[in-house]
């Protein structure tokens, strides 16, 4: 089921991040929850946004702007419109004011 929208879902265990399934299921909601719970290899739908939210988690967002940073973020990049629906999110949920 490609058409359901999730936003961004955090998944934890004891308080630590296990992984997050972000804007869509990639098989399907039920197989990516498993794979997350079992521990079984998981990237989500748009890798790129899960790698930039490490950045920004880890207060090393200021890494954003080195070249290679930046060129290796954009190897990454499935599309035009996968950080425009990230941002959007950040706002929508008021994470930067």
């Amino acid at each position: 089921m490609r058409n359901l929208y999730l936003g961004d879902l955090p998944l934890s265990s004891n308080e630590t991040e296990i992984g997050r399934i972000i804007e869509e299921p990639v098989e399907s909601l039920k197989m990516d929850l498993l794979k997350l719970f079992i521990g079984q290899s998981y990237s989500p739908a748009y890798f790129l946004v899960n790698r930039v939210q490490e950045y920004v988690h880890s207060d090393q967002l200021e890494r954003l702007n080195e070249s290679s940073v930046i060129e290796a973020l954009q190897k990454l990049k499935e599309n035009s419109g996968e950080l425009n629906s990230f941002g959007y999110m950040l706002i929508e949920h008021q994470t930067f004011s």
